[in-house]
């Protein structure tokens, strides 16, 4: 049985972004190699969030992620299956597995502290 962490959970959804339509759009490759998992800091309980933008491959700083993420109207991307909401969307199709998943952890702590 495999039980999902929010971090494994992030880690997921950052590999769904880049290979489940929609996918995170790319022209020039620089909002791609910005993808990544980092924990949100001061955060109790631990979260984790998936990220875009910041320092791109190309060395070139990438502040344009939310605009992208959230741009509804027409654009031919050069990546076919690109489009808005590429994170949101997967985030939403998993939520139940990820609930699924918490529940689980949860029963096995409750299970292991004799409750």
């Amino acid at each position: 049985e495999s039980i999902m962490t929010t971090k494994k959970f992030a880690e997921q959804i950052l590999y769904d972004s880049d290979h489940v339509p929609p996918m995170v759009p790319v022209d020039t490759h620089a909002l791609q190699s910005t993808g990544h998992v980092e924990k949100i800091s001061g955060s109790r309980p631990v979260e984790y969030a998936v990220v875009y933008g910041g320092v791109a491959e190309n060395g070139k700083f990438v502040d344009y992620a939310d605009l992208v993420h959230d741009w509804l109207g027409h654009r031919n991307w050069q990546r076919p299956g690109s489009g808005p909401k590429f994170v949101e969307a997967h985030v939403d199709r998993r939520n139940a597995e990820f609930h699924l998943n918490m529940d689980a952890v949860l029963e096995s702590l409750v299970k292991k502290v004799g409750l």
